[in-house]
């Protein structure tokens, strides 16, 4: 399945695996409001071991691929690159590519 990076699954255009759904997204049962990072979060990396359950449970359906929402998409691309996870040629494009 493609994102919004055009890549398969969580990928990055650099390799690493994008994160920023555990920015935008809100997790009530952590506790975490939408547009703060998650505590499971590594950016690049994923979940760590302590939120895979929940992320499967909660996170895990999510695939940004699903969005329908424009606006979402790019909080999602603009996460993306703070985390320096892709780069900001990359999330222009993408958020160029959404046509807001």
């Amino acid at each position: 399945m493609k994102n919004i990076w055009e890549c398969e699954g969580c990928q990055t255009p650099n390799g690493s695996m994008c994160t920023a759904c555990c920015t935008v997204l809100e997790i009530p049962e952590f506790g975490k409001d939408a547009g703060t990072p998650c505590l499971h979060q590594h950016p690049g990396q994923g979940c760590d071991t302590l939120g895979q359950g929940l992320r499967e449970a909660r996170c895990g359906g999510y695939h940004c691929s699903q969005e329908q929402r424009r606006f979402v998409l790019f909080l999602l691309t603009g996460a993306a690159a703070l985390n320096n996870e892709v780069t900001q040629k990359e999330m222009l494009t993408a958020q160029t590519s959404l046509e807001l």
